[in-house]
């Protein structure tokens, strides 16, 4: 019950549905977006296509030359997909949940003018406050939900996420908000979803100070101790959404990620698997 842009899998059985989305919406005017399915590296992993030639050189640069996967390929194997794009703003939804209901949240809206060139600013992501002048520049990833009418349809989508699957865990989904061009206003009460990752958003640390951490920490500790489901942490007070009241920090010319590494070298091996 979640509104999504349609998406289709680029395998060799769904060539021509590939082709009629993009030309289609190509007449339209509309982009379609060729994306990696994980590993997305910074946004390198996702190709802006507004015609068949530009979809044909996106999924020779992102397959390596492989092109569609074969027929049948298992969703959990798929590699590429083909996204319609959708007007709008793009915003996301940390959150947390527990047997699918919602235990906390932290909603945002991703800054358009960093997302637009976020391979960009992978320098400066990594180097934070040593980088290059930024004593004098600002690099905020993410900004204020501001209006209710966006934040409460953010809220009920990821209500109903959490329904549909009965999931337990943190994700970060990203969502897309229409507005009229003119007045910036919503165009409907609904939040559209991009895509959901199953982990800690790449944007956790604007929710530092807001309690959202805290919430996962202490909810993680509570189940380990075999806490009945009744007496969870502020069980009554579900959901909590830490982002009410609580400005992003997520400038990331504030921090200092390389000299955190220096001084975690050996925190750093435990999760030596991850690069395997």
């Amino acid at each position: 019950g979640v509104a999504q842009p349609r998406t289709l899998p680029v395998r060799a059985d769904t060539a021509d549905a590939c082709r009629e989305l993009v030309e289609e919406n190509a007449a339209r005017g509309n982009p379609c977006f060729v994306k990696r399915t994980f590993d997305t590296c910074a946004g390198d992993g996702v190709v802006k296509v507004t015609s068949f030639v530009e979809y044909q050189a996106a999924l020779k640069r992102l397959s390596g030359g492989c092109g569609a996967q074969p027929c049948g390929t298992l969703g959990e194997t798929q590699q590429l997909i083909l996204q319609q794009g959708h007007p709008g703003d793009v915003h996301e939804g940390q959150a947390i949940f527990y047997k699918g209901e919602l235990v906390a949240c932290y909603l945002t809206k991703e800054n358009p003018e960093m997302i637009a060139n976020l391979g960009e600013h992978r320098k400066a992501m990594m180097w934070g406050r040593l980088a290059p002048g930024a004593k004098d520049k600002s690099s905020k990833l993410q900004l204020s939900v501001e209006d209710e009418r966006t934040r409460d349809a953010m809220l009920s989508a990821l209500h109903r996420i959490g329904g549909a699957t009965g999931y337990t865990g943190m994700i970060g989904a990203e969502f897309v908000i229409s507005r009229d061009p003119q007045t910036g206003v919503m165009t409907d009460d609904e939040a559209t979803l991009l895509e959901i990752n199953a982990r800690f958003s790449g944007g956790i640390h604007s929710t530092l100070g807001s309690g959202f951490i805290q919430d996962y920490m202490g909810l993680l500790a509570a189940l380990v101790e075999g806490t009945p489901s009744c007496a969870l942490p502020l069980r009554n007070e579900w959901p909590l959404v830490r982002s009410d009241g609580h400005e992003p920090q997520s400038d990331f010319l504030a921090y200092n990620p390389m000299g955190w590494c220096v001084r975690n070298l050996g925190q750093l091996a435990t999760v030596r698997h991850m690069f395997v």
